[in-house]
């Protein structure tokens, strides 16, 4: 049986010697393509196995591709190759069949990966979709300077924006910063678009992190479950 495999990566160098390395076995076919909206074209003609994508891409980000996954409800495990790594990779590639890679990646690691990730896709049960949670963290990863756009239910809008990896101010609807944040991290569905940061954020709601935001919010969501002796998950779970 042969898997395909979309590789998205803008240095052409390095593009070449992923679809060679990968391409030398006979049951991967592997399509490389530098840039997010031939990427596209790919997912809308043939839709591959497996995703493999740098963050850091010329006009759309890896973010945006998969944004475009979760717009055609395409649930394929994805490869992410990032020249930052996170302490929180780990707990990120569990929670949405992302695994996060360091650049560069040995040749042998990365065929070592695709054959289990290709694996897992054909006996695991089917990928739950990415979560805002996700996109923060793989924008802090690649330090990213990004503006989400979020719609939830009932017509309530909300954005995020993003410097550098650290998550800079929240709004959604009346509500600002934590409360904001908690909202829009809490709503069982939600429309999500990104684009780079181009000009001059509004005001600072958070300070530190992306992931010590994350923490710290979900630590005030226990606590304040268990001072009212509601037992349940919190927003974002480190373990």
């Amino acid at each position: 049986m042969r898997h395909d495999v979309l590789v998205v990566e803008d240095e052409a160098g390095l593009l070449r010697g992923i679809v060679r390395g990968l391409g030398a076995d006979p049951t991967i076919h592997v399509e490389g393509v530098e840039t997010v909206d031939r990427a596209e074209e790919v997912l809308d003609s043939s839709p591959p196995d497996l995703l493999i994508t740098d963050i850091r891409l010329p006009g759309r980000s890896g973010l945006d591709l998969l944004l475009e996954l979760e717009k055609r409800a395409l649930r394929i495990p994805v490869l992410v190759m990032t020249s930052y790594r996170s302490a929180y990779e780990d707990q990120l590639a569990s929670r949405s069949g992302l695994k996060v890679l360091e650049k560069p990646v040995p040749l042998a690691t990365l065929r070592r990966l695709v054959k289990e990730k290709l694996q897992e896709s054909q006996t695991a049960r089917p990928l739950a979709p990415f979560g805002l949670e996700d996109y923060l963290q793989l924008a802090s990863l690649s330090r990213h300077s990004l503006r989400f756009e979020i719609s939830l239910p009932d017509s309530i809008s909300g954005r995020l924006e993003v410097v550098d990896g650290e998550l800079w101010n929240a709004t959604c609807g009346e509500a600002t910063a934590d409360d904001a944040l908690k909202t829009m991290l809490d709503s069982p569905s939600c429309d999500i678009t990104c684009c780079d940061l181009t000009e001059q954020p509004s005001d600072r709601h958070f300070q530190g992190s992306t992931q010590g935001v994350l923490l710290d919010l979900a630590r005030r969501d226990d606590e304040k479950r268990r001072d009212e002796g509601k037992p349940g998950e919190s927003t974002f779970d480190p373990e």
